[in-house]
């Protein structure tokens, strides 16, 4: 049986409990607006210092990002975005509703699910604890 590959174990570990934990933290810290242009919502968390830590990032570690934002990022071109029919129509958030806005500290995390390893549980115990 051959190893994986470090692409093949960055996608397995954003599709982990403990990344959607992270993920999850990250967006509500910056109440799901685009860290980078501030306009848009964010769509994306971008590991922002590299990916020398991935699975062991701290909270400053992660940005959240607008699609076209991430992608500039990465030196990508941008997204084509759809434009209103008329001015009228306006492109809001899906998330991140008046619930998160008035905050003055960062928001608690998420429950654990009761499938989340232990190890797991304890790692983001640490994480929020460097916050």
């Amino acid at each position: 049986m051959s190893a994986l590959s470090p692409k093949e174990k960055y996608r397995r570990y954003l599709l982990s409990d403990c990344w959607k934990l992270k993920r999850q933290y990250a967006m509500e810290c910056a109440k799901f607006l685009c860290q980078r242009c501030f306009l848009a919502p964010a769509e994306d968390t971008h590991h922002g210092n590299g990916y020398t830590n991935v699975g062991n990032e701290r909270p400053g570690d992660l940005i959240c990002l607008c699609r076209n934002c991430h992608r500039a990022v990465h030196g990508l071109p941008p997204v084509a975005q759809p434009k209103p029919a008329n001015d009228n129509q306006l492109l809001l958030p899906l998330q991140g509703g008046s619930s998160s806005q008035g905050r003055s500290s960062p928001p608690s995390p998420p429950p654990a699910k009761p499938r989340e390893s232990v190890a797991c549980a304890e790692k983001l115990q640490r994480w929020l604890k460097e916050s």
